[in-house]
This record gives C-alpha cells, sequence and structure tokens, in this order.
C-alpha cells in the first residue's frame, strides 16, 4: 500500500475524470469540501488511504458505465449462447447496490484542516 497520498494534480485530475465538483467528490469521500479544495492547491498532504477509495469509485463509475450500455442495448452478455443480459443488469445493479452503501457506510476518516499537515 502507497504510505503517501495522491498529490494535487492528480487529486484534481481524478475528481474532474468524475466529473464531479469538489463539493460532490467530497460527499462521496465523506470529507468536506474545504478539506478537496486544499488537497487540490496543495495546502494539506490527502492521507494514503485516498489511493483505496480512488479504486472504490473507479469501480463504482466503470459498473454504472457497463450497466448503461447494457441497458441501452450496446453491449449484450452471452453465456453459452445465451443471451443473458437481464440477468447480468440485475446481478450488476444488486453489486453496485451493495458496494455503493458500504462506501457510503465507511467514510474517509479526515482530521479537520490543521497548518500542520501542510505540504
Amino acid at each position: 500500500m502507497p504510505t503517501s497520498g495522491p498529490d494535487a494534480i492528480e487529486i484534481r485530475a481524478f475528481r474532474q475524470a468524475l466529473g464531479l465538483s469538489q463539493a460532490a467528490f467530497a460527499a462521496r469521500l465523506g470529507a468536506t469540501a474545504r478539506t478537496i479544495e486544499d488537497w487540490e492547491a496543495g495546502r494539506r498532504a490527502a492521507p494514503a488511504l485516498l489511493h483505496r477509495a480512488f479504486f472504490a469509485l473507479r469501480q463504482i463509475e466503470n459498473l454504472r458505465r457497463q450497466l448503461d450500455l447494457m441497458a441501452s442495448g450496446h453491449l449484450k452478455v452471452r453465456s453459452n449462447g445465451e443471451d443473458v443480459t437481464d440477468d447480468a443488469i440485475k446481478t450488476s445493479k444488486s453489486a453496485l447496490a451493495e458496494f455503493e452503501a458500504l462506501l457510503a457506510s465507511e467514510t474517509l476518516d479526515v482530521p479537520p484542516s490543521s497548518h500542520h499537515n501542510q505540504l
């Protein structure tokens, strides 16, 4: 596991790739918009745990994209020559709901803003 968190540029790029505002990104991480602003400005170092949160958010976004493609008919799932897309959608929706519930229940433990954590 990384011993330091992502840098300011990596955090901003990841948030923007998800299409999220600082406030929305903060809500997903269980942090404050001010914390995200401080990380992106390099005023505070992000915790190493943020790499795990990035991974979890990527998995959720990838699953959402796959669901959108299946629901729109652009992605078909076959098993033994049979179209099982509807079953795959149901299973994926269930997994997504469970994953989002888990992520929502385990917020990122971010201490209050402090100048002791400056880069």
